[in-house]
This record gives C-alpha cells, structure tokens and sequence, in this order.
C-alpha cells in the first residue's frame, strides 16, 4: 500500500464505503490487514453495514443455504470487519 500512498502518517487514513451490496471487501480488507500489521497505521474505516454471508443453524438451513450463497454471493469474500461484529472483539487499530 506504500505504492498507493498508504503509508504510516500523523493524520489517521479513512476509508468509506457506501451502504449497498457490492462494497470493495477485497480491498478494504486488505486496508485492515495492513494496518494490523503495522502500528504505525491508523485506520478509520466508515460505513452503515458490513453484511456477512448467511450461515446455516441446522441441517435444513444448510440445505437451502449453501446453493442460495453459491448462486448469489458466488466467492466474494466476507468483510473481515463484519467477522469482528462485536466490540470487544476488534482489534487495538480499530475505532
């Protein structure tokens, strides 16, 4: 990210993203990746809902999910940030 200009700073990086499906999860999660890594790194990441794929309870769940998430979120990842739902759960970096 060095080469992008993401580079440690005394002002903290944000980044957006918008309420919708579709958010850049790849990128935004490699953002958060980053900045675990470094300490150096402040990191806001702003946006009104991070969804996770849905995941089944039971075997009935399971049988009518696993072919609806293939068929509509096919292997877009989820974002690591909705993985950290609650609060006590993120990490030092996060705000």
């Amino acid at each position: 990210m060095r080469r992008c200009g993401f580079a440690p700073s005394r002002r903290p990086h944000r980044a957006g993203a918008a309420l919708a499906l579709g958010k850049p999860n790849p990128l935004v999660n490699e953002f958060y990746r980053r900045a675990v890594r470094d300490p150096k790194i402040e990191l806001r990441i702003f946006t009104a809902l991070s969804l996770r794929k849905p995941s089944a309870n039971n075997e009935l769940e399971r049988r009518f999910l696993e072919p609806f998430v293939a068929r509509v979120f096919g292997n877009y990842p989820n974002s690591t940030t909705s993985l950290l739902c609650a609060p006590e759960r993120y990490p030092p970096i996060s705000r």
